[in-house]
């Protein structure tokens, strides 16, 4: 039997360990449990009591436990324990939420737990541990929202910050932050900032090691290019953080975006450079007018220097041309609205008045009080005078100085009102020259030209004061005669006119005479007829006077219908050729000079007559003039068009196709409609490759209307062309107002201007506008190489005429095509800038020069040209020219010289001439001439290496 004193020191270890397990569970927070799991019947230990907040009187049973396990967590629980802890046999370790049962609260517990088995595998008991988590549950919710409240409060940071780990790990980073960088910030937080820039400058790795050494680093102006090429600009300040022992957890990173403030730096020295050497003259005043400070290009144009305008009233530059209404108006305008823009008149230093385009604005302080005027002027003196030059291309003929088509109309229509109230009779005559085409092919077209501005002058030199007399182009002449009183008093005029026309013309050392024949209509008649019928009438009775022997005239006799039967023979002949194919299209191609790409051809009508062979258009179109026939041959000619592109497509040849058409057919209600259905009728042709040419010399009296057809067919996919631009109506009108893509540049401006600088500035003007009006421009009627390449020096690509090729059959175009090379001069040309294009005129501007120089001297010209060598365009150039490279240098100086010995020697002759040697002067030319081609030949020297 054993010791009875051992074994109470045995009981009483026993129970100081069990006291002791206890009170450690207790303060672990550590229940235990033993759950039997056949009655599912559980003890539990005090600790485990005290955390459940049950008694010894509670019922231990599955029901009990259930009930003090969280709502929520209650069927979690329920599966998880049947399918991982007894299904799988896995230990029971899960965190879930109880609810006390004596205080009703709740509380986090850490369940862990193991089944014991029987020998036939069945659960038998489940032995485990609860513990109380409800403190750490609480401090990891208090360091999940401070962590929370880090993130959102660096998040919405009004400045860029970003904090990392000391392995440069995002620990947050803010909305700015994230902006600057072009970041998202789910993608980088935890990531390292170097995976995300990997080619981050060593600067900035040596900032970073600095900072986490427990250095702060500052910059003032940091670049930084982002990866998408922008750069921005930052203000920075690197610091370490430190963690609770005192240690450095990594590095906090605060920038501040002043890519602003750089711009707007930027934008000072900017404006600073642009009020310096801006081309505009600029003027800043006080709200008085005392002028405050002037530009340099102020004192290019004025004269005036910085000094002697600072100070100034702003008066100084008033020319006087405008009244003391204009200027009220003006000064009302900026006192309500802070600005004036217009057109005004100024005064330079020199005295010279010159035009000029003006805006002043307002400079105002937050208050609205006006502080400063600011004014931008340019001198639009060049603009003026190309404006004027263009308005005389619409009204005037500028071979001859007639008045054109569009100012006869005009002048047509006050003349038939004056009659009709003065109860007169005015006559309409038609003339054109006999044989004049044989003269031009014989001849050239320099003496055509010469020979037709002759006898313009010499028929208009025998009308009274106000009769009109008219170019209509080539050799075709109007005359409106006014105040008869019967058809029979205008014949002695038109003889007149006859015999001015036939008189001998000295070309030269030659001798040329011509002979006119003339139409007459006359109005009023028994019927109403209007102005566009009148001039119908004088040609017809042209026509007629032509077949009749020439060198006559005829009156269209309204009442007996002069030539009626003829006409209508010949409009019945027209119809029969229609009707059996006689008519054709040839096609002209249309090319870019400087790549040589076609960029299409346009259809050119031809009858191929049986008895008269190929016949142009000029032979039969007038025929048909404003009669139906007109319409069906219009018609024609497009049916055909679209057919051909069918038939080139299948070869290969896809290239665009364009028809002209007439005003009269284009003026047809159903027009558009009936484009359509030809479109639908050919379905595998794309419309966008039919253009459709209208002449700009046609009479479209309803232009809102004419436009709203060529918006329809442009729905329809189809292009307009404006064809023989700045030979008709008001060209400008034409221009603002019609929807056109295409301009074509007549061919009598082209044909000249290498010899005639009005012909190229007009040229060069119409480029200007279709580049103004975002059209393509296409150059008529060039027939060398010399003028192609003028006109890609001034920038047109396109051209068509003699010199790319003559019209051609259909079938003969796509072998052309094939085998056509651009010309190498044209491969080479390239555009001038416009400061240069003086150099263009050089040839024309001083061949025309000398060319006067002769006129005066042979007393075909009364007054001298300028002998002032800078007052040509060339000499302007050159005073303001500063050559860069040593060959453009010497080259320059070259063209320089000569240039000033051309005028010096053209000087000298008309010197010789005054003081009565014009042998000597007559000789001197020679000189005068080699001076001109050394001239030229030095300019295009200049022009290679531009």
């Amino acid at each position: 039997m054993d010791n009875p004193g051992q074994t109470m020191e045995a009981e009483r270890s026993l129970r100081e360990l069990a006291e002791s397990l206890q009170e450690s569970q207790r303060i672990a927070g550590l229940g235990s449990y033993v759950l039997d799991l056949k009655t599912m019947v559980w003890s539990s230990s005090d600790v485990l009591d005290e955390i459940f907040g049950i008694g010894p009187d509670y019922v231990r049973s599955v029901e009990g436990w259930t009930a003090l396990i969280y709502p929520e967590d209650r069927e979690p629980m329920a599966a998880y324990f049947e399918e991982e802890v007894l299904g799988q046999h896995k230990l029971f370790n899960r965190e879930y939420r109880i609810i006390s049962h004596n205080k009703r609260a709740r509380r986090w517990v850490h369940g862990l737990g193991r089944i014991e088995f029987g020998a036939n595998g069945d659960p038998l008991i489940m032995r485990g541990t609860i513990q109380d988590i409800t403190e750490r549950k609480r401090a990891e919710a208090d360091l999940r929202q401070s962590e929370e409240l880090l993130q959102l409060f660096t998040k919405h940071a009004p400045a860029a910050l970003a904090m990392f780990d000391r392995n440069m790990r995002y620990i947050a980073a803010s909305r700015r932050w994230c902006e600057n960088f072009k970041l998202q910030i789910d993608d980088i937080l935890g990531r390292s900032h170097y995976d995300i820039f990997p080619d981050l400058p060593a600067r900035w790795l040596t900032i970073h090691r600095r900072a986490l050494g427990g250095e702060t680093i500052k910059s003032e102006d940091e670049r930084y290019d982002r990866s998408d090429g922008s750069i921005f600009f930052v203000r920075f300040e690197v610091r370490p953080w430190l963690m609770g022992t005192g240690d450095i957890g990594g590095i906090i990173i605060f920038s501040e975006d002043i890519t602003a403030r750089k711009h707007a730096e930027s934008r000072l020295q900017l404006a600073a450079s642009v009020f310096t050497h801006a081309a505009e003259g600029i003027v800043i005043t006080d709200p008085s007018g005392i002028i405050l400070d002037v530009n340099d290009a102020f004192t290019q144009i004025t004269g005036y220097s910085r000094e002697e305008a600072v100070g100034m009233s702003s008066n100084l530059l008033r020319s006087g041309r405008q009244g003391r209404e204009f200027y009220a108006n003006m000064w009302r305008d900026l006192i309500e609205s802070g600005h004036w823009s217009g057109e005004i008149w100024n005064r330079a230093k020199d005295g010279r008045i010159f035009p000029e385009l003006l805006t002043i604005t307002a400079v105002r302080d937050n208050a609205g009080v006006t502080q400063q005027y600011v004014a931008l002027f340019s001198d639009i003196s060049s603009e003026k005078e190309r404006e004027q030059a263009l308005q005389r291309i619409a009204r005037y003929d500028l071979l001859t100085g007639l008045p054109n088509r569009a100012l006869l109309r005009e002048r047509l229509h006050q003349a038939m009102s004056q009659a009709s109230r003065r109860g007169s009779i005015l006559a309409v005559v038609c003339l054109d020259l006999d044989n004049f085409k044989a003269i031009n092919d014989r001849h050239g077209h320099a003496i055509g030209d010469d020979l037709l501005t002759t006898i313009a002058h010499r028929m208009k030199s025998v009308l009274r004061k106000d009769d009109t007399l008219a170019r209509l182009g080539g050799d075709e002449f109007i005359a409106v005669l006014l105040d008869f009183d019967n058809p029979d008093q205008c014949f002695p005029s038109v003889m007149q006119l006859l015999q001015a026309a036939s008189q001998p013309v000295f070309v030269g050392a030659q001798s040329l005479q011509l002979s006119a024949s003339a139409g007459i209509a006359c109005y009023p008649q028994a019927e109403d007829v209007d102005a566009d019928q009148l001039l119908r009438q004088a040609a017809q009775a042209l026509y007629q006077s032509k077949i009749s022997g020439k060198n006559r005239y005829l009156l269209f006799d309204s009442t007996l219908a002069l030539s009626t039967r003829g006409h209508h023979e010949d409009l019945e002949r027209i119809r029969v050729a229609l009707s059996k194919n006689e008519f054709v299209l040839h096609y002209q191609p249309k090319m870019n000079m400087a790549t040589g790409a076609i960029k299409g051809a346009e259809a050119l009508i031809r009858w191929n007559h049986p008895e008269r062979g190929l016949l142009l258009p000029g032979s039969f179109l007038p025929i048909v003039d404003g009669h139906s026939v007109a319409l069906n041959i219009g018609e024609w000619v497009i049916e055909s068009a679209l057919r051909q592109l069918e038939i080139w497509r299948d070869t290969g040849l896809d290239i665009p196709i364009s028809v002209n058409i007439s005003a009269q057919q284009l003026q047809q209600a159903d027009f558009c409609a009936r484009l359509n259905e030809l479109l639908v009728a050919h379905p595998s042709v794309d419309p966008t490759k039919l253009e459709i040419e209208v002449l700009e010399s046609s009479a479209l009296p309803d232009m809102s209307q004419i436009a709203q057809v060529i918006h329809s067919c442009g729905r329809l996919g189809v292009s307009f062309a404006l064809d023989d631009f700045g030979t008709g109506y008001a060209s400008l009108d034409f221009l603002k107002r019609l929807p056109v893509d295409v301009l074509k540049i007549d061919q009598t401006f082209v044909r000249d201007m290498l010899d005639d600088p009005e012909d190229l500035t007009i040229v060069e003007g119409m480029l200007g506008l279709a580049s103004a009006f975002r059209r393509l421009a296409v150059a008529e009627g060039v027939e060398t190489i010399e003028q192609g390449i003028l006109l890609l020096r001034l920038g047109c690509q396109v051209a068509q005429g003699f010199g790319i090729a003559r019209p051609m059959p259909a079938e003969d175009l796509p072998a052309w095509v094939a085998s056509w090379r651009t010309h190498p001069q044209w491969s080479n040309a390239v555009a001038l800038h416009p400061s240069d294009r003086p150099l263009l005129y050089a040839g024309a501007e001083h061949s025309a020069w000398v060319g006067a120089i002769e006129a005066f001297l042979h007393g075909k010209r009364r007054v001298p040209p300028s002998l002032d060598p800078t007052q040509c365009r060339l000499g302007a150039w050159m005073c303001s020219q500063t050559p860069s490279s040593e060959v453009r240098h010497a080259t320059f100086l070259e063209a320089e010289s000569l240039h000033r010995n051309l005028h010096a020697c053209g000087g000298e002759i008309l010197n010789l001439s005054a003081v009565g040697n014009p042998a000597e002067a007559a000789a001197a030319l020679s000189r005068l001439h080699s001076l001109r081609d050394n001239l030229a030949c030095e300019v295009k020297k200049l022009l290679a290496i531009q």
